[in-house]
Order: C-alpha cells, then structure tokens, then sequence
C-alpha cells in the first residue's frame, strides 16, 4: 500500500463501495491534526489524529458515504 494518504482513501473507498458499506470507523489512521477529504469512490473521510509534530500512529477516521454526508447538516460540507 503507498504511504501517499490520498491514494490509500482511494483504495478503502473503493473497498468500501465494493462491499456496499454506508459507513466504517477506521483505527490507527496516520493522519495528523483535524481534517476531511472527498475521494472520487463516493466517500467523505473525517479524521482526527496528533499534531504533526508527534508519532501519527493513534488517529481514527470516519468513511462516510458522500450521499450520506449531504443529508446531514452536522457534518461539514
């Protein structure tokens, strides 16, 4: 797996889709800080992980269906 994060969202996106899942929590993400990223697979993925200067081994991450988010006024858009 490439360590490029957005060719890795790409990759569980396109799994996720495969297996119809709406929504999947993800463990041990290495994202930093505080973020979101639309992949072209039809996810939104929201993180939340340590500031960039630490070890980025102990953040989780939320894959959630793109028509999903947009029904939900509490989510970013």
């Amino acid at each position: 797996m490439s360590n490029r994060p957005e060719r890795r969202t790409a990759q569980v996106a396109r799994e996720l889709a495969r297996y119809r899942v709406d929504i999947a929590a993800l463990s041990e993400t290495p994202f930093s800080e505080q973020g979101q990223l639309e992949v072209d697979a039809g996810y939104t993925f929201f993180w939340s992980g340590q500031p960039k200067a630490e070890l980025r081994d102990a953040g989780f991450a939320f894959a959630i269906q793109n028509d999903i988010v947009g029904r939900l006024p509490c989510l970013p858009q």
